[in-house]
């Protein structure tokens, strides 16, 4: 797995060339280079650059489907952008690490390829059984890694897969973008440096060569270069030398900065005070609510008191006679009866 990284200031890239078998190769010169292991390992370089974005070029016929399927996850599982890139006749496992782009591209010459999975077994009928179950687990899972990625179903793929008796059948690009396993179809196309006259170049401070073997010399070279950046430097004030005015602009935004952090923090301490002042207005409140209560309380219990117990209240009468026991006789009054019952009218 060759490594290439092309860093830009934004975003930084980098780009992982996937060629060859997939898994272990004994018989090339770098036989873990599209291994899981050495994934990870370009990964951790990755890591390094902090790349926001991930070109994965393939062209690959496959190999083992554990280091496919473990490649596939890996870079799923990345939290950079991952862009996979078919090339040339891609089949197998390759197109199972295809699947882990957020963007699938294809070049409108390359072929992709879908089938059963195979593999060689030796010993008895248990034997040879438990292999039968174990290829129809992975074309499950193969198919599964199909259909999440390309909105179909997972029987859809596996019928593709199961074309000319397992061994599938070569798909172009246009066919591939229509069954989900390719998004976009590029041309590729020859990258050109762009070319500058000799007067354009005379321009920028640097002196053309006039002959082959002047444009040969590494010493003019050199001092070519040297010449370009002295006149970038004079023009855009940029000699590593000539620091003070950069210094001065530094120390200034750091200033600003304290500044302003001065500030905030005299703020945020205003503002905890007033936070502080209206929650011991609250406490005061919510100490004369409780007083307030508590009286109520007292009261109602007075007055639940009160009503418990009634007022008893008598009704005057008129003396009995038959009852009510008659004062003792004056003893005139019999005096007066006698002198009544003689008179006479």
């Amino acid at each position: 797995m060759d490594r290439r990284f092309e860093i830009t200031a934004k975003p930084k890239e980098a780009v992982i060339d996937i060629e060859g078998v997939i898994g272990y190769d004994w018989w090339a010169d770098e036989p873990d280079k599209n291994t899981k292991e050495n994934l990870k390992k370009e990964l951790k370089a990755i890591a390094e650059i902090k790349a926001s974005k991930i070109v994965v070029n393939i062209n690959s016929l496959g190999g083992s489907y554990l280091h496919g399927m473990s490649i596939h996850d890996i870079l799923k599982e990345h939290p950079a952008a991952i862009e996979t890139r078919i090339y040339g006749l891609t089949a197998s496992a390759a197109t199972i690490i295809a699947m882990a782009g957020d963007v699938i591209q294809m070049s409108d010459n390359a072929l992709m390829l879908v089938h059963r999975s195979s593999s060689i077994a030796m010993g008895n009928k248990n034997d040879m059984e438990t292999m039968l179950d174990d290829l129809k687990k992975i074309d499950e899972r193969i198919a599964n890694v199909y259909a999440k990625r390309s909105g179909n179903t997972k029987e859809f793929h596996l019928e593709q897969m199961d074309k000319n008796n397992g061994q599938g059948e070569w798909l172009t690009a246009d066919q591939a973008q229509e069954m989900g396993y390719a998004d976009e179809i590029f041309e590729p196309k020859e990258r050109k440096i762009a070319a500058y006259s000799k007067e354009e170049f005379m321009n920028y401070g640097v002196e053309m060569p006039e002959t082959k073997e002047e444009e040969m010399d590494k010493t003019w070279f050199e001092e070519k270069l040297e010449g370009l950046k002295n006149w970038i430097s004079e023009n855009f004030k940029t000699k590593e030398d000539d620091t003070s005015e950069f210094d001065n602009k530094v120390s200034e935004i750091e200033n600003k900065l304290k500044e302003v952090e001065v500030a905030n923090s005299e703020e945020l301490a205003t503002k905890d005070q007033a936070i502080t002042d209206k929650q011991t207005e609250i406490d005061n409140l919510t100490g004369e609510k409780e007083t307030l209560e508590n009286k109520v309380q007292e009261l109602e219990g007075q007055i639940s008191a009160m009503n418990a117990k009634e007022t008893e209240v008598k009704a005057d009468k008129d003396p009995d006679p038959s009852t009510d026991v008659k004062p003792a006789s004056n003893p005139f009054d019999a005096a007066a009866q006698e002198m009544n019952n003689q008179i006479k009218v």
